[in-house]
């Protein structure tokens, strides 16, 4: 029950973010939520779609995200992406 509700919810965020695609709170929403149901992987893909979008997020805190997760430390890598998350809100 509780992985359809994050179904649910990712799909809301999405249909958002086609109607609403220049407000990144629904873009941080989606990935905390991903980052919840422990979809690290979709959540950092989605991380790297804002840099290519170029929406105030920084590159080389991606590649540091991406050589986390790449090393298997998820849990610094979630926690370097809650910093930039929280960055990317407060631009």
């Amino acid at each position: 029950m509780k992985l359809k509700r994050f179904d649910d919810t990712l799909r809301e965020l999405r249909d958002l973010m086609v109607l609403y695609p220049e407000n990144i709170n629904y873009r941080v929403q989606l990935i905390k939520t991903l980052m919840t149901a422990h979809r690290l992987d979709e959540a950092i893909d989605e991380y790297h779609k804002i840099i290519e979008e170029d929406l105030n997020v920084s590159n080389p805190m991606y590649e540091t995200i991406y050589n986390y997760r790449k090393q298997g430390n998820h849990r610094k890598a979630i926690k370097i992406l809650n910093e930039a998350l929280s960055s990317a809100l407060n631009r």
